[in-house]
């Protein structure tokens, strides 16, 4: 499924808590740094579900049991 920036950034406050702004994730195409896209048109870009899921999965870092864990 493909997402425009706005419901992108639905997407991610509400599947994961992780809160961008549609104009932050327009910051990151031009800076780097944010989820892959697909330019469809010169003023249109819409974001597939899986690379969001990436994106937040990087962000978010892997589940740990406890502290020790974390260092490693």
């Amino acid at each position: 499924m493909l997402l425009n920036t706005h419901d992108a950034s639905a997407y991610l406050a509400g599947q994961y808590g992780i809160r961008r702004k549609p104009r932050t994730l327009a910051n990151y195409r031009r800076t780097g740094g944010g989820p892959e896209y697909h330019r469809v048109s010169p003023r249109e870009v819409v974001y597939d579900v899986a690379a969001l899921d990436k994106y937040a999965e990087r962000l978010i870092g892997k589940p740990v049991k406890h502290t020790a864990e974390e260092a490693a």
